[in-house]
Order: structure tokens, then C-alpha cells, then sequence
């Protein structure tokens, strides 16, 4: 990896619950983890890779990442690599990127309100 395209990627998990299949569950506590990357060959699929290695999330439970997008004053979901880049081109000069991780329950239930994100665009 080339230092002057090296990016620390620190990402912060909230605890959450890990519901299993018997409906048992596991709480996890706070975990934080820093990745270091090529900002000209990463991706997000390869970020979402890392960061789910070290989670155990139920078989109807998912996650999301964003970000702060400074220049609109709101999170911002990493769902694609164009999103990736703009959020390194945003946290370039301290070359650390903040990103917050999301566990939510992929099957709808009555009691459960999400909230959805709108897309970023600048």
C-alpha cells in the first residue's frame, strides 16, 4: 500500500443484540475497530466484508454504514463506492474516516419503527 493513498477507516458498532434462530439472544457490547485501506483499491463490499467478520448478527438481522456528510449536515448511508469516495475526499485532510455501523431486524414486526435514511446527493 502506497502511504500518500492510505485511509484509517474508524468504525464504531453500537452494542446490539444477536438473536438466534430458537429466539434466544446474545447482547454484544460497544466495539470500535480501525482499518487501514488503499483509498484507490478499496471498495465497499470489501469494507462490509472486514467489519462483518468480527460481528455475529442473527440470520434476520442486517447492518448498515454511514457516515456525517459535513457538507449536508446529515448521515449518509455507504451504499456504494461513489459514496466511499466522497467520504474520503470529505475526511482526507485528518485521513480518518468516521463510520457507524446500524444492526437492524431485516423482518418486519408491529412494534418496530425504523428509520430510513434518504440518499445523499450532492
Amino acid at each position: 500500500m502506497d502511504s500518500s493513498s492510505a485511509c484509517r477507516l474508524y468504525v464504531r458498532i453500537p452494542n446490539y443484540a444477536e438473536v438466534t434462530d430458537d429466539g434466544s439472544t446474545t447482547v454484544h457490547p460497544i466495539n470500535y475497530l480501525n482499518l487501514v485501506v488503499d483509498r484507490d483499491r478499496t471498495n465497499v463490499k470489501d469494507i462490509t466484508d472486514e467489519i462483518t467478520t468480527g460481528m455475529k448478527l442473527g440470520t434476520n438481522q442486517g447492518m448498515s454504514i454511514s457516515f456525517w456528510n459535513k457538507r449536508m449536515s446529515k448521515f449518509c448511508s455507504l451504499s456504494s463506492d461513489a459514496l466511499l469516495m466522497e467520504a474520503m475526499d470529505l475526511y482526507w485532510d485528518m485521513r480518518r474516516v468516521p463510520l457507524y455501523v446500524d444492526v437492524h431486524d431485516t423482518v418486519t414486526m408491529e412494534y418496530n419503527q425504523s428509520v430510513s435514511m434518504e440518499p445523499c446527493v450532492s
